[in-house]
């Protein structure tokens, strides 16, 4: 007798959060399943990267860095993570904008100054 298992899709917020633990220990594989092919990251430092290939590249020559706050879901569908990074030994607050197709996969990574 086969039992069917309900696999409960995580909530934006939990899988911005999810990214943001993979990014953190390195595990860019693990971030790229979170992405839909036509990714889009967004950073005010790095630039813009387009698809997995690109982003993948990216995300294997750039160390990830700073602390992290709790994802917040936005009004708009979104999810903020806020944080801060050292540039040139100073930190600066950031946040890194999180959005979503209808799959919940994420669509898009704004990264830039709070």
């Amino acid at each position: 007798k086969l039992h069917r298992t309900r696999i409960k899709m995580a909530n934006k917020s939990e899988i911005a959060g999810q990214y943001m633990k993979l990014r953190m220990a390195k595990d860019n594989d693990g971030v790229l399943a979170l992405c839909s092919d036509d990714i889009v990251f967004e950073s005010s430092k790095d630039g813009t990267k387009k698809g997995k290939t690109e982003f993948g590249a990216y995300l294997n020559a750039t160390e990830p860095q700073g602390t992290w706050q709790d994802p917040v879901e936005n009004a708009d569908g979104t999810v903020t993570i806020k944080g801060s990074v050292s540039f040139m030994w100073i930190p600066v607050s950031v946040a890194a904008v999180f959005t979503f197709d209808a799959d919940n996969r994420i669509v898009k990574i704004t990264l830039g100054r709070s």
